[in-house]
């Protein structure tokens, strides 16, 4: 946003999404130095994301914070049969 943007994807914002926002939010404000200072802290996770698989980065990112993956019923109208996945909190 610094050179002209007005938002942007991101993987990262999938696992963190409180940081995301706000560094989104002090993009608005033209507070640079708190969203670089910010930008900073969550770099690694960027690089982690351009190394490797972003879904595998996200489903590790979310087992992580103690969401889990577990199957469910077929989703309806599926020809195939398999099963969708969700995600719930680890007990």
């Amino acid at each position: 946003m610094l050179i002209g943007g007005v938002g942007w994807m991101a993987g990262p914002a999938c696992i963190i999404p409180r940081q995301s926002v706000a560094l989104y939010n002090l993009g608005q404000a033209k507070r640079w130095d708190e969203a670089m200072t910010l930008q900073r802290k969550l770099w690694r996770i960027n690089e982690a994301f351009a190394r490797f698989n972003l879904a595998a980065c996200i489903k590790a990112g979310l087992e992580i914070q103690g969401l889990r993956r577990r199957r469910s019923r077929p989703a309806a109208g599926r020809a195939d049969g398999r099963s969708s996945a969700r995600w719930s909190k680890r007990r």
